[in-house]
Order: C-alpha cells, then structure tokens, then sequence
C-alpha cells in the first residue's frame, strides 16, 4: 500500500546511485538487501574501503490511496503506523486520516477515538444544514430557515472548527 524510494548513500556520494522502491511493511528486510547490493557495487568499482553500506536517505513515496505523506515520508516508522491504520480502514475513515494529518495530527494522536471525533459533510449546505438542526435544534421544515443567511453561518462554521479538504466538510470536535 505505501512504498518509499530508498537511496543508499555511500554509492550516491560514490555517484553509482543504488536504490529501489521498498514497501513499508519490508522494510527492514529490504534495507539490509540494499546495503548488500549497495557494497557489491563498491567492491566491483574499487570504491570500498572496509566499510559496507549502512547509510540511507528516502527520496519519494507512493501510497494507493488519497493521502499526502510529504510531511511524514522520511519516518519509516509512522509510514508503517499508518499502513497498518489503512489495512482495514473504510474509504470514509481514509478520508477522515488524510484529513487529520492534512491539520498537522502526528500518526500516533490518530486512533478510533480521533476518527470518531471528525464529521464529514458532502457540501457546506448539508454541514450548516446539520449545525442549525442539531446544535441550534431547529426544525428542518421550520420557517425561520426563510431568514436565516447561511453564507454567513457558513463564515461562522470557518472560523469555528469546519473545513473544507478536498472537496469534502469537515468537522473536528476533538
């Protein structure tokens, strides 16, 4: 599900670049594969001197799914946090998990309480819809919805704690 790109240094410094694609949940597997293949390199060019790959930067990252890691690529460790939040994880809480890490949520603040504490809308009238029913416990089919001005309801809900992230509402009451 996510694959990090996984550059060995001694032979980028060495400027024969050894690296390859890696999935998070092979990873320790797959580095010490590297650093082999990385020293192999080394030796066949006449560029190692007793000491074998063991340095590595990551440079990229894939994920199969809607969410941006530029922010937490380079920690194998929250990449494979979020691959297990992701394995079993419904497309509405996919959403809900690029959404917290879009406001700055570290991986290990994102748990079932956390996703519980976010509600999604599809549109801004269906979000201040909910809000006056809910919250103001006015009716739906009451008539003072005549006078109510949602874009400035919708200002309030801004300012509040909604937000629009990808073309969805979101609610965080956490």
């Amino acid at each position: 599900m996510i694959r990090v790109y996984v550059q060995e240094l001694a032979t980028y410094n060495s400027m024969y670049g050894v690296g390859k694609w890696i999935e998070v949940s092979e990873f320790e597997h797959e580095l010490q594969n590297l650093f082999k293949e990385a020293t192999l390199v080394l030796k066949e060019a006449n560029n190692h001197y007793g000491i074998d790959a063991e340095e590595y930067e990551i440079v990229d990252w894939e994920c199969d799914v809607d969410i941006n890691l530029d922010t937490i690529y380079t920690d194998i460790k929250a990449l494979q946090k979020l691959e297990e939040l992701l394995e079993n994880a419904h497309e509405h809480d996919i959403q809900k998990i690029s959404y917290l890490l879009y406001e700055g949520y570290s991986i290990d603040q994102i748990d079932d309480e956390a996703l519980d504490g976010i509600v999604s809308y599809e549109n801004w009238d269906e979000a201040i819809e909910e809000f006056i029913e809910n919250f103001l416990e006015v009716p739906n089919n009451h008539a003072i919805h005549f006078y109510l001005d949602y874009s400035k309801i919708q200002r309030d809900l801004e300012i509040d704690r909604y937000v629009e992230y990808k073309g969805t509402i979101f609610a965080n009451f956490n």
